[in-house]
């Protein structure tokens, strides 16, 4: 296994391992996203995607607790409004990026995937649970914010739309066998051996199907979506600036304290 890319980040490792590339958050003990991270994916995406030695992608993090808990809260309420939706803006485009990734990109969730990080698996064409105590949610509402309309999308993209409002609306935590129920993920692993399943899995794929057909086939699955994100994009932040302040912030403080927040709705 070859680390020779991992040098040009500070909170990403990047590992190859034959044809192979591990892409590992490395910010721990939660693994959340700062600007600087956010821009670090962007970047190792698009060195991956240059990287002809690369045929699939596993986007993991170190640590066996948590996959990613979202952005960051210490540094979200050191902001102001306009600090707030730079770094919307910049995971919005963490997200073009990574929804058009030319790639075939596998997220191997050994830890709790909440917020952000959530988001980042879903992105991903498999995702793969470590059996466990782990949750895959999408917390935003709970926080206090709101979703973006392309990430409904791509979450009903994945589960149906039986499962949106469930997942998106009431912000349920999922267990990896809830998950894996509602097709949020494709399969659960026994703790200690996610690593060895989700290369086994890519790799049976590089071995018995041609790799342009996967990825031609990825890229019509996601063109029309791809076409219109960068309008979305524009729509969705414009719709989040209400939720920037007030609430969130209560939000963002009681995932610091460890306590359940008290909500204002007037």
């Amino acid at each position: 296994m070859s680390t020779t890319d991992s040098a040009t980040f500070q909170h990403l490792t990047i590992e190859k391992k034959d044809r192979l590339a591990w892409l590992r958050l490395n910010r721990p003990p939660v693994n959340d996203l700062t600007p600087e991270v956010i821009q670090e994916l962007t970047a190792a995406h698009r060195l991956l995607a240059d990287d002809d030695s690369v045929w699939m992608v596993i986007l993991g993090g170190h640590g066996e607790k948590f996959f990613c808990n979202g952005l960051s809260p210490e540094y979200i309420l050191a902001q102001d409004a306009a600090g707030r939706e730079a770094v919307f803006a910049s995971l919005f485009d963490l997200m073009r990026e990574m929804y058009s990734f030319p790639k075939i990109e596998a997220a191997a969730i050994g830890g709790h995937a909440m917020a952000g990080g959530a988001v980042l698996g879903i992105l991903c064409d498999f995702r793969f649970m470590a059996a466990g105590k782990s949750r895959f949610g999408f917390s935003e509402v709970a926080a206090g914010l709101t979703m973006p309309e392309f990430l409904l999308g791509i979450i009903e993209g994945v589960v149906g739309p039986q499962h949106l409002v469930e997942i998106a609306m009431l912000a349920k935590a999922y267990r990896p066998e809830e998950a894996l129920a509602i097709g949020l993920v494709n399969q659960v692993f026994e703790s200690g051996e996610l690593d060895a399943g989700v290369e086994n899995f890519l790799n049976g794929l590089m071995d018995t199907l041609p790799l342009q057909s996967m990825q031609n086939v990825k890229a019509s699955i996601r063109a029309d979506r791809n076409a219109s994100l960068e309008a979305a994009s524009v729509r969705s932040l414009e719709n989040l600036r209400p939720f920037l302040t007030g609430n969130f912030d209560e939000g963002l403080t009681a995932v610091l304290e460890r306590r359940k927040p008290v909500f204002k709705n007037t």
